[in-house]
């Protein structure tokens, strides 16, 4: 962790864009740490929020791919057999197979903003051939979603940001049930609108 901090304070932006990709990618990178550093750089500088967000959307988005990649020319044995490499992710590749099976499409947006689910929820959709088109889409939802939340706490307590590191790993579940609900109430309005 003290590594992420000294470069993000060394690098600024580009250790944001960096280690978004590979945390998206899959590498151990806490993003409660990263996104809410990336906000409260944008806090501290002249670059916008918009662009901070746009910046880490465009990162997870690219970064993403790789687990696609790797489950759809792997397939499903492919990620089963990775999760007979690291046991302790073997049960929840089974439950994201499972979680996938049940919600679709729509899985993979909601995915991104469920802890552990979000780590393995792009192997799953690649492995389950979901076109890429659409996981692009609803990955690009639920990627902007996550970052937005985490950018804005570190953008809005950019004086605390470390407390905000700490408190979105001790409440991970309170704000994924939020962002959840925002998104569902997009959703269906957006469904509201187009039957008026």
């Amino acid at each position: 962790m003290e590594w992420i901090m000294r470069a993000l304070a060394d690098y600024g932006l580009v250790a944001v864009t960096v280690m978004v990709f590979f945390e998206y990618a899959c590498f151990p990178i806490p993003s409660e740490v990263v996104l809410p550093a990336a906000g409260a750089i944008a806090a501290a500088t002249d670059k916008s929020f918009a662009f901070v967000l746009l910046l880490c959307t465009a990162a997870g988005f690219f970064g993403t791919f790789f687990c696609y990649g790797a489950g759809y020319f792997g397939g499903p044995r492919f990620v089963r057999y990775l999760g007979g490499r690291f046991p302790r992710a073997s049960a929840r590749i089974e439950e994201s197979f499972a979680y996938y099976r049940r919600h679709g499409d729509l899985a993979v947006a909601l995915g991104r903003v469920i802890p552990l689910c979000r780590t393995y929820i792009a192997f799953v959709a690649g492995a389950s051939r979901q076109k890429a088109a659409r996981y692009a889409g609803f990955s690009l939802i639920g990627i902007t979603l996550w970052n937005a939340a985490l950018i804005g706490l570190g953008y809005l307590f950019a004086d605390n940001v470390a407390a905000v590191g700490k408190f979105v790993s001790a409440y991970k579940t309170v704000i994924v049930y939020i962002a959840i609900l925002g998104f569902l109430f997009l959703f269906y309005r957006k469904r509201l609108i187009k039957t008026r």
